[in-house]
């Protein structure tokens, strides 16, 4: 009421997020108390730091945008890769070594995209996306594997077993970058991790907002964090609870 007198206003633009969340409508009261800050009131639900907290079909929407914006990368990166090799070709002393860079590429440019999201989405709203991803990053790592040559059959049977290349070398690229490989790690083997790291990066915010409200905050009140924790210690034994109690 002061600063409608004197015909002044509050800017949050550049200090604070300029909307609320409320699933159901806030009373008018409020709602004048909001809109003399500049603030709206969002009752689908709103985004803080890149995380979309509200209503399923406004997370479900959240993650589907993301992953059309996914798709649009993947089909820039797969007319890329013709494109450099083009290029490489008409130089007057070529190469030839175009495929390593563009797998530096994908991992710079490309997976980086689906690691920062999946911090940002819940696990149950992720596995559609993390699974497309995967798929998408894999299209683009075989994509710079050389193709076996088709032998004619031999006169003579040969019963050895030999192993599948393809899935070493694609494994090989998988590796950390100190273990020689091109850390080229797929979404879905990262989902989990990188939703508890997320969550671990917000607890000492949540408790602090625990504590303001005045109710008792703990992880194991979480579903969805206590979910994760079960699939990371089913595939990673070594993080035991010693691990979590750090955390």
């Amino acid at each position: 009421q002061l600063f409608a007198e004197h015909g002044l206003q509050f800017d949050l633009g550049n200090t604070a997020k300029s909307s609320v969340f409320s699933f159901q409508p806030l009373p008018d009261s409020t709602q004048m108390q909001l809109s003399a800050f500049g603030i709206r009131c969002q009752i689908s639900g709103i985004t803080p730091c890149k995380i979309p907290v509200g209503s399923p079909t406004f997370v479900h929407d959240f993650a589907a945008k993301a992953l059309t914006k996914l798709r649009h990368r993947f089909e820039a990166f797969k007319d890329l890769l013709p494109a450099l090799l083009k290029l490489d070709r008409s130089r007057r002393t070529p190469t030839h070594r175009n495929y390593e860079h563009f797998l530096n590429l994908v991992r710079l440019s490309f997976l980086s995209m689906p690691i920062y999201t999946l911090r940002t989405l819940k696990p149950s709203s992720c596995v559609t996306y993390s699974t497309a991803a995967s798929e998408m990053a894999l299209t683009l790592i075989r994509s710079v594997l050389p193709p076996f040559t088709q032998l004619p059959p031999s006169a003579k049977v040969n019963n050895n077993v030999y192993p599948d290349l393809l899935r070493i070398s694609s494994d090989i690229m998988q590796l950390p970058l100190t273990l020689g490989g091109l850390s080229l790690r797929l979404p879905s083997s990262i989902s989990d991790l990188a939703y508890a790291a997320s969550a671990a990066d917000c607890l000492p915010l949540l408790y602090l907002a625990a504590d303001k409200l005045g109710v008792v905050f703990q992880y194991h009140l979480v579903p969805e964090l206590v979910e994760t924790r079960r699939r990371v210690a089913a595939a990673l034994p070594a993080i035991n609870d010693g691990f979590w109690m750090k955390i």
